[in-house]
This record gives C-alpha cells, sequence and structure tokens, in this order.
C-alpha cells in the first residue's frame, strides 16, 4: 500500500436482496461521512458497477487474488471510491469511508515511506 497503489475494501459473501440506493444518495450519506472525519467531498467517488472503477484500480485488482469481482470501496490516488452495487446500507458506507479514510490519512503521514512502515510494523522488518 504505497502511492499510487490502491487499497481494497472486498464484499463478504452475501444474498442481497434489496435494490441498493441509489447512487445519488450513496453519494450524498459517503460526502456526509467523509466530511465529518477530513474527507473532502471532492475526495468521494461512487460509481455504480466495478467495472466503473478507474483503469488502475481494475488492473491492480486483477492481479491480486480474489479481489476482482469483490470490491465494495478502495482508496486509491486521494480518493475513495465506493462501488454502490456493493454497498449494503448506510452502515456499510460508514464502515468503507472509516477503513478507506484511514488509508488516505496514513498515506498522507507516511507518503512514499507506508509501504515500508507497514511492512515493518505488520511482518516485524523493522
Amino acid at each position: 500500500m504505497y502511492e499510487g497503489r490502491a487499497s481494497f475494501s472486498r464484499s463478504v459473501a452475501q444474498n442481497r436482496e434489496a435494490t441498493p440506493a441509489s447512487r445519488d444518495k450513496t453519494n450524498k450519506r459517503a460526502v456526509a461521512i467523509g466530511e465529518r472525519i477530513g474527507i473532502p467531498k471532492e475526495r468521494i467517488r461512487v460509481v455504480e458497477t466495478e467495472s466503473q472503477l478507474p483503469k488502475p484500480i481494475l488492473e491492480q485488482a486483477e492481479k491480486e487474488e480474489g479481489v476482482l469481482g469483490e470490491i465494495v470501496a478502495v482508496a486509491h490516488d486521494n480518493s475513495v471510491w465506493l462501488v454502490n452495487d456493493r454497498i449494503d446500507g448506510d452502515l456499510d458506507i460508514e464502515r468503507v469511508i472509516l477503513d478507506e479514510g484511514t488509508h488516505l490519512g496514513s498515506q498522507a503521514h507516511m507518503g512514499r515511506k507506508k509501504g515500508a512502515a507497514y511492512q515493518g510494523s505488520i511482518l516485524g522488518r523493522a
């Protein structure tokens, strides 16, 4: 998870019976939550389906086992992207905004050293 690299939130196996909220409603809710934790509205993006995510995100997802087809949200290039048809209500929006927002914050704090810092702290390779 270093600059230019996406950080994914994946869906858990669910049988969704409810129709997803409109993209506009998801966006309004995500912006409200994001702004409360310091993510400007310009950095929150909502797409209807995973295939509408930017090409670099999809290319990275293809390389990581089990990611493609499961993306709910992703932090990439100083933005948080949400996939509307995978969002399961307001609590899910809040969960992914908080999760992906932490990736944005750590990127802002550590910059290019983020990947090395994560490797050192998680894998004991300091």
